[in-house]
């Protein structure tokens, strides 16, 4: 693409981020999803994932911007999909 001296005129540099995420991850399908968090006995999990309140068809999902600024996001799962 910038031709076969291009590396002699400039050298190609790349890096690299290794993240280890600690949070918790939950599997399953939208319908047991929602149950699962619409449960007052799960509290606990839904802040450890950062939802503020189940929806009909999703969740309202805390966190913040890169400013620190606190935002919040709808996000809907379509149904029968895990």
């Amino acid at each position: 693409m910038f031709g076969k001296d291009a590396f002699k005129k400039v050298s190609i540099k790349f890096c690299h981020k290794v993240t280890d995420n600690e949070n918790p991850c939950y599997r399953g399908t939208t319908e047991d999803l929602l149950r699962y968090f619409s449960l007052k006995d799960n509290a606990v999990a839904m802040s450890a994932v950062g939802i503020k309140e189940m929806t009909p068809n999703g969740f309202l999902a805390t966190g913040e911007d890169g400013k620190g600024n606190k935002v919040e996001k709808p996000f809907a799962m379509e149904p029968n999909i895990e």
